[in-house]
Order: structure tokens, then C-alpha cells, then sequence
């Protein structure tokens, strides 16, 4: 059974400071339940990593946050990181953005054009396309009069994303730059496979990324997302090295790439999908198909605090020209 923990101690100037501090902005999904869960939504200058097992609208809920962001200002960009070949060209956000603007191509072209796709194959392209990006950033800072030279990093040498920096606040007096999403699709079989060789060399690449991503995030503002699969697991195993779950007496998935991963992002979404009434709970139970399902958005861990637990749910409609699930109903 588990046991009470005492809460961690809070000094009151830290208090004073979070009352100061001006409020983070956030980009939502556009759908009210699972931006209540999020709080409205996730933060700029933070990583997400949102986890679930296949099938549960990982990519889903990332194209809807990317195409609020868009469509939130005519500068707005976004980066997609591809590692599974689905974005290349981007289809899927295609059909989110019409859903979103209706039939005006011009509209929706425009759009699409702020968005860059990098296609990589391997950890070290994953690398390469997080370092791509913040080139673009330093570059944009430097046009704008922000800095006045642009450090090009040497390729033996340290990058020029200082890790002594790490969770710095971006300099207060830079005037505001277009915002910018970066999202990685998928992390997960990059560092598998990876693991699968040498699992020292693939967790040390691991946080060395992250620590990077932390940095770049936090010194532009980024919004990232980082998607993470999850594998069923024995229920012997359910509590260990796993966040607790509201939903427990579903089927047991154990987010991948280990616990240090959760401790490396700012807040863990979790989805799943559960029977949507009785009966369809009962057809889950007996092997029955055709049981109705919803999805559910649940706040696994939040390094502010206070959003653990926190979940919404979405009903998902499927296009009729794919049959693939698009757009968001609450």
C-alpha cells in the first residue's frame, strides 16, 4: 500500500517570485476537456513529452497543438523532426488545418509553409535536425538585433548551446520574435534500436540531447513536444518504474526509454483509451468487438506541480475520404 510523502519545502521568496512572475504562455489542442486538463495547454520554453501505446492519438494531439500554434499568429513556425516517414509531405496536418480554415487553399498553403520538415533515419540525424533548429533561432535572434554575432559551433569543439545555461530565463530585454513548436515523431525507435546495440551509448546520447533541448527551449521559448511510445507489461510489474495512474485497472503500459527520461521533461502527458459506457466495458471484458472507445488525456508528472492527475477525454471523428481519426470533439 502506498505511503504518504512529506511535501518537498518551499522558501518564500521562491512564493514571491511565482506571484511577480508574468504568466508562461501556451498553445492548446482546441479541444475544451483536454485543455482544461493541460491547463490551457502546453507551455513555450518548456518540453512535453506526451507517451502512450500505438493507436492512442499521440501524433493526433500534437498536429492539433501545432496547428493552434500556427494559426495563433501569421509568424508563428514549427519544426516536425520525422523518424517514421509520415509527415513527408504532411498530409496529416493538412487535413487538421482545413478542418480548421475550411476550403481556402491560399489560406492553407500558407500555413503549411511555415512549417519545416526534417526526415531523419537515426539518433545522430535526430541530433543534427534539434542543432538545425537552433541554428534558425540564433540566426532570427541575430537579424533582429538581439546578439550581435552568431557563433557557428565547431564540429570538435563544444556547441555553441552552453550546458551552463540550462534552464536559464531568455534575456528579458529581447524584443518579442516569431514563436516556434518543435516536435519529435517519434523518439522511440530511434534510441531503441539503438539500445538494442549498447545501451550505455544510446542513454548517454539520450540525456546529452535532452540537456541540449532543455537549453535551446528555454532560451527562445520554444514550445517542444516529444512523442514516447508505451509497451504493455506483466501486472506483476505495473507499479515499478512507472507513474501512477488514475487508471490503473486498464491494461498495463510502462512508458519507453526508462525513468530518467521522465525526470529529463518539464511535464508527462499519458494517453490511453477507455470503453466509453457500460456496455462497452463489458464487450472490453469478454472480447467482444465493436465496444465504443474515448480517449484520455492524463497528467502523469508536472515539474511546476500541481497538474499531476489532471485529465480529459476526447471523442474522435473519423474522415470519411482515409478513415483516419483528424479532429477533436469534448
Amino acid at each position: 500500500m502506498p505511503t504518504a510523502r512529506p511535501a518537498p519545502p518551499i522558501l518564500a521568496l521562491h512564493l514571491l517570485d511565482e506571484q511577480t512572475k508574468p504568466p508562461i504562455p501556451k498553445v492548446g489542442t482546441g479541444c475544451p476537456s483536454i485543455d482544461r486538463a493541460l491547463k490551457g495547454g502546453l507551455s513555450y520554453g518548456q518540453i512535453t513529452a506526451i507517451e502512450g501505446a500505438r493507436g492512442t492519438g499521440k501524433t493526433l494531439i500534437a498536429l492539433h497543438i501545432l496547428t493552434t500554434h500556427l494559426l495563433s499568429s501569421p509568424t508563428a513556425r514549427a519544426a516536425i523532426v520525422d523518424t517514421r516517414g509520415i509527415h513527408s509531405p504532411p498530409y496529416f496536418l493538412r487535413d487538421i488545418v482545413q478542418a480548421r480554415l475550411g476550403g481556402d487553399v491560399g489560406k492553407i498553403e500558407g500555413v503549411l509553409d511555415r512549417v519545416m520538415v526534417m526526415r531523419v533515419f537515426d539518433v545522430w540525424g535526430l541530433c543534427e535536425g534539434v542543432e538545425e533548429v537552433g541554428r534558425g533561432l540564433r540566426e532570427k535572434r541575430v537579424d533582429s538585433g538581439t546578439e550581435k554575432t552568431l557563433e557557428i559551433a565547431d564540429s570538435e569543439g563544444e556547441s555553441s548551446d552552453s550546458y551552463d545555461n540550462i534552464g536559464a530565463d531568455p534575456p528579458k530585454s529581447a524584443p518579442k520574435l516569431s514563436s516556434t513548436l518543435l516536435l519529435v515523431d517519434l523518439l522511440t525507435p530511434l534510441f531503441t534500436t539503438l539500445m538494442q546495440t549498447s545501451q550505455t551509448t544510446a542513454l548517454s546520447l539520450l540525456h546529452t540531447l535532452l540537456r541540449t533541448l532543455h537549453h535551446l527551449t528555454a532560451s527562445h521559448s520554444l514550445c517542444s513536444i516529444l512523442l514516447n511510445s508505451a509497451y504493455p507489461v506483466p501486472n506483476s510489474t505495473n507499479s515499478i518504474n512507472h507513474p501512477a495512474s488514475i487508471f490503473s485497472k486498464l491494461p498495463a503500459h510502462r512508458p519507453a526509454l526508462g525513468r530518467s527520461f521522465g525526470f529529463c521533461v518539464d511535464t508527462r502527458v499519458y494517453l490511453s483509451k477507455v470503453p466509453k459506457g457500460g456496455d462497452d466495458a463489458e464487450d472490453r471484458v469478454l472480447g467482444r468487438d465493436g465496444g465504443k472507445v474515448v480517449g484520455v488525456v492524463e497528467v502523469l508528472g508536472e515539474r511546476s506541480g500541481g497538474g499531476e492527475g489532471r485529465w480529459g477525454w476526447w471523442d474522435c471523428v473519423v474522415s470519411p475520404l482515409n478513415h483516419l481519426e483528424r479532429h477533436l470533439l469534448a
